[in-house]
């Protein structure tokens, strides 16, 4: 009996061995998988950077194409209308343009002016070559009771500004070719730039703003 153990236990320790190399194998397996897993994982994740870099990139080319041609529409704005008291700025990546009352209509009146016209004329061609944007025209008026004559076609100074703002639009468009979408609208006296206790603020305050806002911002 002792002699049929001593033949046997060779092979128990061969059998033991092969089992121990299977559990180290199959540990081994179960490792590999995991550095599979996590090495599909960091591709993943390397590739969405990558993918978020181009997008950025992408992004950061378009806005600095956008400000070019913002800045260039400015300077064009502004020579056109050097000789005036009409005042071009950039808020962020829209351009308002502010244009005095008496530079557009007279006084008490919705009907543009000479000046008006001719104003309008200068600035027409530059908002055709520029077609990235549409046009906001924003009339404001002072406090002061609109007469007995504007009387008979506005109730107050809210509809008046509107008109005045509606006919800036229909000139642009149907004397300049303007083909950007627009949209008119009056404040009247709400928003005043200057006190209406003064004539110098209440002049101040009779005004017509066209903003040009990027088509991407403008709501559906």
């Amino acid at each position: 009996m002792k002699r049929l153990f001593l033949l046997l236990l060779p092979l128990l320790f061969v059998l033991g061995c092969d089992s121990g190399l299977e559990q180290q194998l199959a540990d081994k397996d179960s490792q590999l998988t995991q550095v599979t897993i996590e090495r599909d994982r960091l591709k993943s994740e390397l590739k969405a950077a990558y993918e978020e870099v181009e997008k950025r990139g992408v992004a950061l080319k378009q806005r600095s194409k956008a400000v070019e041609e913002q800045d260039k529409m400015i300077e064009e704005l502004r020579a056109s209308l050097r000789h005036t008291k009409a005042t071009v700025e950039s808020v962020g990546s829209r351009t308002r343009i502010r244009l005095p009352e008496n530079l557009l209509f007279r006084s008490g009146e919705a009907a543009l002016a000479a000046s008006g016209i001719e104003t309008l004329e200068q600035v027409g061609p530059v908002f055709a070559k520029h077609e990235g944007f549409y046009l906001e025209v924003a009339g404001f008026t002072d406090d002061a009771v609109i007469g007995p004559k504007l009387k008979k076609r506005f109730k107050n100074n809210l509809e008046l500004s509107q008109e005045r703002a509606a006919q800036v639009i229909k000139f642009l468009k149907e004397n300049q070719g303007i083909k950007h979408k627009m949209a008119a609208i009056g404040f009247g006296p709400q928003f005043p730039a200057a006190s209406n206790a003064t004539k110098g603020g209440r002049q101040e305050n009779r005004r017509v703003i066209i903003t040009l806002v990027p088509i991407s911002q403008r709501p559906m």
